[in-house]
């Protein structure tokens, strides 16, 4: 079954260079003089359009976009951090004022304060009760 009985332009090569060049890129049609067993030369470039706008599109993002992507991507990089740290700082800030607004502060306080004194009257419990029994043994 030949590729013809699919649809008849599948026997024909793709994208053949016709009258459509691209700008300063020269028409690489093959002369009727060159044979066609010959293999075309590995320094010219590619002889359908699509091909060498591909070649050239590849060279431009290795020499021109891979550099310049990778100078954004680390600016953005360094710009998101400083925001990053200035959010975090400014959150703590928010943060402690709205503590000292709402008086979280003073509760913070009084509660270290009673638990201290919850500590002293612990230590201190043990010393009337080892009295009351010494008085009570040696009555």
């Amino acid at each position: 079954m030949s590729l013809r009985s699919f649809h008849p332009c599948l026997t024909k090569p793709l994208l053949r260079c016709t009258n459509y060049r691209p700008r300063n890129i020269p028409c690489t049609r093959p002369n009727s003089s060159q044979s066609s067993s010959s293999a075309p030369p590995s320094n010219r470039s590619p002889k359908y359009p699509v091909q060498r706008l591909r070649s050239h599109l590849q060279a431009f993002h290795r020499t021109t976009l891979k550099p310049r992507i990778d100078i954004v991507h680390t600016e953005a990089t360094a710009r998101l951090q400083k925001f990053v740290t200035s959010a975090a700082q400014h959150a703590t800030v928010l943060g402690l004022k709205l503590n000292e607004v709402t008086g979280y502060q003073e509760v913070e306080r009084l509660k270290a304060l009673v638990t201290e004194q919850g500590e002293q009257v612990s230590d201190n419990r043990p010393a009337p009760h080892h009295a009351d029994c010494a008085f009570r043994n040696h009555s």
